[in-house]
């Protein structure tokens, strides 16, 4: 397995950095709350990845109880409602702290060029150009590999990214789940993809696994799989236990899982994939900053703020050479078949 460390990037571009900005949101995931715990919850008695009973407390986040797997290390909401009762949440709110849509070409150039080119390292020359993007959000990655020559089909259920990426940059999502897609893709005998991405995905799912296998099936011999991943045996991840009220980017209403660096090897190894390469590249260092925006007062002074986060990319490399990274880019080759 090859490791790649860190990514520089300029928060300020991409990310809330005022105390207006992260209260707003702040505001949002607990409305977003109240709204979810409306809703009828059913226990979640074992691990989500390696089927574990032993499950250990470990916090609570806007009236969620959070528990850990003593085996894999996975984390993971001790009750949710049905996830057919959560897709109209999903229709219509995301937790994507996206800071606005004018910064695409900023996006592009300094987030999804970088992980195309991640990706590409571990596909084979000789495999084709056929791509599936699940939950592909703004629709810039699809739109690269366009650009790119690639045949790409993405998946996008949240209604203003769909009309984002049709109106702003002539992708058209496909609004459907992954199941429905799948129900889709097997009716009509359609080719199977050299790659697919799941770039901020399996952490909204109540069956991860099951998700993982799906892509399995979606895949030629030896295809390649991107997944883009919050982990918590991280910098951020040690944050979110200080602070579990004031996590804006991982532990949200909509979440099911955080993963462990051992839970997300373990559930693409069940699901027949060998992971081929990792980069490490995380947000740590302003997840740490936006936790003392937070705990301070309304007037934080924005200067001190901005040279606060002109340090991010020292120490986030440091952070992400140590592998105490809240993001990890995996790339992992379908080794075997597997059963649905």
């Amino acid at each position: 397995m090859k490791k790649f460390f860190f990514k520089p990037i300029d928060p300020n571009k991409t990310k809330p950095v005022n105390i207006k900005d992260l209260k707003l949101f702040e505001n949002k995931l607990a409305n977003l709350s109240k709204k979810i715990h409306k809703e009828k919850f059913i226990s979640i008695n074992k691990c989500l990845i390696c089927n574990n009973k032993k499950l250990k407390k470990i916090f609570s986040s806007r009236n969620f109880k959070w528990v850990e797997c003593f085996r894999c290390g996975h984390q993971q909401k001790r009750s949710m409602p049905k996830y057919e009762a959560l897709l109209k949440f999903y229709n219509s709110d995301t937790v994507e702290n996206y800071l606005n849509e004018v910064n695409i070409n900023y996006r592009l150039k300094n987030l999804t060029i970088p992980k195309y080119n991640f990706i590409k390292k571990f596909i084979k020359k000789s495999s084709g150009k056929k791509w599936l993007d699940l939950a592909s959000g703004l629709g810039d990655m699809p739109y690269l590999l366009k650009k790119k020559k690639w045949n790409v089909t993405s998946t996008e259920i949240y209604k203003p990214f769909i009309e984002f990426a049709k109106k702003k940059l002539g992708v058209e999502h496909k609004s459907l789940l992954l199941d429905e897609y799948f129900s889709d893709h097997k009716k009509k005998n359609l080719k199977s993809f050299n790659v697919v991405g799941a770039l901020g995905y399996f952490d909204i799912l109540p069956d991860p696994v099951k998700h993982a296998k799906i892509i399995n099936k979606l895949l030629i011999k030896n295809g390649i799989v991107a997944v883009n991943i919050p982990i918590n045996d991280s910098i951020s991840g040690i944050m979110t236990s200080i602070f579990p009220e004031l996590s804006l980017r991982q532990i949200t209403p909509m979440d099911f899982s955080v993963f462990s660096k051992k839970s997300i090897f373990k559930m693409l190894k069940i699901a027949g994939f060998k992971v081929k390469g990792v980069w490490f590249h995380g947000l740590d260092y302003y997840e740490l900053v936006s936790k003392l925006i937070q705990k301070g007062n309304k007037y934080n002074d924005k200067k001190k703020i901005k040279l606060l986060l002109n340090f991010f990319n020292d120490f986030q490399n440091i952070i992400d050479k140590k592998e105490m990274s809240d993001l990890m880019l995996i790339c992992a080759e379908k080794v075997k078949e597997i059963k649905l």
